[in-house]
């Protein structure tokens, strides 16, 4: 990555008032960066959260297809 010498210089100056080296503070915003704007992250954080829920509240697979197996039939 190149900047300019006067942005350069005011980056290293606020990473090293945060007591951070550039290359954290880079390292931090690359990754924001990108889970902002990866589908994929994004669907995969989605999928543990369902999880999560789903095992907060003990449902299980065949909780689940029971589910799915009623609501069909309602919808008949």
């Amino acid at each position: 990555m190149r900047l300019d010498d006067k942005t350069k210089k005011q980056f290293q100056e606020l990473c090293r008032r945060e007591g951070k080296t550039s290359s954290e503070v880079v390292r931090r915003l690359v990754k924001e960066y990108i889970k902002e704007r990866d589908m994929s992250l994004y669907i995969d954080d989605l999928w543990g959260r369902i999880s999560n829920r789903f095992k907060s509240q003990n449902i299980n697979l065949s909780t689940i297809e029971r589910m799915i197996f009623e609501v069909r039939e309602e919808n008949k």
